[in-house]
């Protein structure tokens, strides 16, 4: 009994002592008691200081815990909207228009304007900056929530990105062939992911979906892309037991579709060695816009003119292209000397993607903000104003579309600006997770700003 007359004598005080020290906050400032003279007192100055940026360490810790421990956070629990908008960042970016030849855009977004009763297919490649479904993945759900459609689309059967491939759980066997356009000329043609695998007998792969994307998390039918096929391969979904279906043996690119309503996982097996050279395959669920991410991890874009010719055209058939996204030039900024041979070479890789798919529209997305450190600061990287000319250069040559990432993030210096604000990583190079979808959203406005006016 004194014990517990202690602990609410204790509770007690502690109560009036907060009131009391509350009730200070209500002294007026200025006020003089002999000698002194009262200052305004704020308790909860600690508790209020700089609310913006607490609440941005907030959510990023959340986030990077998550991916720490590999916890897929569902994007429209946590996101940016729910948790709290809170970017400063906001006060020093621009709204950047789409530049240059636009007019080949007007196809693009009639597909949009008619993506209900059709599929709208957007090729999206890159460098390491769209690895792990970067900025596709954001893009992709802002597009399916407002035009429709459900699912991935196109993943390749391996990839150096699974471990942080936020939209796909994707695993593999060790015993695939992987031969990639990033490593020199594939011996059996690349895909247009830019590489082709080649299986052992019990070689497999599996996607599953997940939860973070909420566009992505089922889908209704997988179409299986490869080449020189022979045999059959034997498949399962996350319900029911394992089937079987024939390879095509036609040359050029193949395809089998197989349905199967509100999946959320697929796994092939292959049945015997060198069966088939495989591309990867596409989750889909009928109508709707559908985002497939081709990341080249450490590529300045030269790399896709090692996809044969008739391969991309094979693929577009298949899959029907509505707009392609060039956003290279990372790779560049730091190993380009000559700037007249970098224009030739991304104007040949324009080009090449020109012929093989003939009147498809081209958004070439210029390089983005690069730091480089000068004495205690991070200072734009003279070389990013230099390639961006470029990249104008060969839109304009090419006579395709351009959008200005580095102008968007900020211009000059807004790296640092970014990493400040938990939007870039400690390299001053890639940007945090919460920096793509900034970027994703950015080239989302700027998409439908045009998609309005058209």
């Amino acid at each position: 009994m004194i014990k517990k007359f202690a602990g609410f004598r204790s509770v007690f005080l502690l109560t009036i002592a907060v009131v009391a020290l509350y009730g200070f906050t209500f002294i007026p400032e200025g006020i003089e008691v002999g000698p002194f003279s009262t200052k305004k007192v704020d308790i909860l100055s600690d508790i209020q200081k700089d609310e913006l940026s607490q609440r941005n360490n907030e959510y990023n810790y959340f986030m990077q815990l998550a991916d720490a421990y590999g916890i897929l956070v569902m994007s429209d629990v946590l996101s940016e909207t729910n948790y709290g908008k809170s970017f400063e960042a906001e006060a020093y970016q621009a709204k950047v228009p789409i530049s240059g030849n636009t007019a080949q855009l007007k196809a693009f977004a009639n597909a949009l304007k008619n993506a209900k009763s059709g599929m709208v297919r957007i090729a999206y490649f890159g460098d390491s900056a769209i690895e792990g479904d970067n900025i596709c993945a954001d893009f992709r759900e802002a597009l399916q929530e407002k035009f429709g459609g459900t699912g991935v689309g196109f993943v390749s059967i391996t990839t150096q990105d699974k471990a942080y491939r936020g939209t796909t759980k994707l695993d593999f066997s060790s015993n695939w062939d992987s031969q990639l356009v990033t490593g020199g000329n594939p011996k059996r043609g690349a895909g247009i992911s830019g590489g082709v695998f080649v299986p052992k007998s019990g070689s497999w792969v599996k996607y599953e979906t997940t939860w973070k994307y909420k566009t992505v998390r089922t889908f209704d039918k997988v179409r299986v892309f490869y080449t020189e096929g022979s045999g059959s391969f034997d498949y399962e979904f996350d319900k029911g037991g394992e089937l079987s279906a024939p390879f095509k043996t036609g040359k050029g690119v193949n395809v089998t579709d197989i349905t199967y309503k509100g999946s959320k996982s697929f796994k092939l097996t292959a049945t015997k060695d060198n069966q088939a050279a495989l591309y990867g395959v596409s989750l889909e669920s009928g109508n709707g816009v559908y985002v497939d991410n081709f990341p080249l991890r450490g590529d300045d874009g030269s790399a896709l003119k090692r996809v044969p010719k008739g391969n991309l055209s094979d693929f577009h058939k298949l899959l029907g292209y509505d707009l392609v996204v060039l956003s290279f030039g990372l790779n560049s900024v730091d190993k380009v000397k000559d700037t007249k041979a970098y224009e030739r070479e991304f104007a040949a890789t324009v080009n090449h993607i020109k012929s093989a798919m003939p009147g498809v529209p081209i958004i070439i997305v210029g390089v983005g903000d690069k730091g480089k450190k000068v004495g205690s600061k991070f200072e734009t990287n003279s070389m990013v104003p230099k390639l961006i000319e470029v990249q104008k250069n060969v839109a304009k040559s090419t006579g395709v579309a351009f959008w200005n990432l580095f102008d968007a993030m900020g211009g000059n210096g807004s790296m640092e600006k970014w990493s400040k604000d938990k939007l870039a990583t400690a390299d001053m190079t890639h940007l945090s997770a919460e920096g793509y979808k900034k970027v994703a959203r950015m080239f989302f406005d700027a998409m439908m700003d045009y998609y309005s006016k058209n």
